[in-house]
């Protein structure tokens, strides 16, 4: 699932990067090329921060599984 939300984020990101060079849009369209790389850099952020906190919290178990059931963290 990670690949796919990466890829389909570099994708978009392309695409929006390649519609801005190619220019020749008009009226509204001008605003797709850019919401193509809001897109592919909102999906891709959220594959980065997924991938950060499995591997922050990878290496504890027990912070894992009580991050994932609470949503919040024990402050002490």
């Amino acid at each position: 699932m990670k690949s796919t939300a990466a890829a389909l984020a570099s994708l978009l990101m392309a695409a929006g990067l390649c519609l801005v060079q190619a220019g020749g849009l008009q009226g509204a369209t001008r605003a797709v090329p850019y919401i193509c790389i809001a897109a592919g850099c909102g999906l891709f952020g959220l594959g980065m921060g997924s991938a950060v906190s499995e591997r922050a919290l990878g290496g504890d178990p027990e912070l894992k599984s009580n991050s994932i059931s609470s949503g919040t963290t024990n402050a002490t």
